[in-house]
């Protein structure tokens, strides 16, 4: 900022450190993508610089690190919620982490969560009323157990796959 007396840069030291904690106490409560964290100190009307510098400092000291927040984000999607690479992809996307880096991170995570076809299985066991819509001879029960799992992110190939396996029949 310029201090337009003496056409020096000066510093406003209080609203750094009032964005600064902000920051930190949106961090504490959980992981924030440097999009995130941005949107919701934009609410608050900070300086831009300001704002910017703030950022800067968090991403250096390790406090925002999208790389990482989008890696333990796509882990716990396919080991928890046991969503397929599709809904992972669309969840980091909407978490504010950029295209490429979402693509990275969904795939690296689920080669080592096994793959799309053992986070399908996961997932049936875990739902055995929806994976039984998979071994009727009814066509709308098919498609049923195909509408749901391309809910849930499973691509058609997985889906095909999964329904034909032996631990079905």
């Amino acid at each position: 900022m310029e201090d337009s007396q003496f056409g020096q840069t000066t510093f406003d030291y209080d609203t750094y450190n009032a964005i600064y904690d902000k920051a930190i106490s949106i961090i504490s409560m959980a992981t924030q993508s440097e999009k995130n964290l941005r949107d919701k100190l934009a609410k608050h009307r900070y300086p831009q610089e300001m704002l910017d510098a703030v950022i800067n400092e968090l991403k250096e000291s390790g406090y925002i690190d999208d790389a990482r927040n989008a890696m333990t984000y796509a882990t716990n999607l396919y080991m928890y919620k046991h969503y397929g690479y599709i809904k992972v992809l669309q969840k980091l996307q909407q978490r504010g982490i950029d295209r490429q880096l979402s693509s990275e991170a969904a795939r690296t995570a689920l080669e080592e969560c096994g793959g799309e076809e053992e986070i399908a299985k996961m997932f049936l066991e875990s739902n055995p009323e929806i994976a039984q819509l998979c071994q009727t001879k009814d066509q709308a029960d098919k498609k049923k157990f195909y509408n749901k799992m391309a809910a849930r992110g499973f691509s058609s190939g997985t889906i095909s796959r999964v329904c034909r396996l032996e631990y079905f029949d």
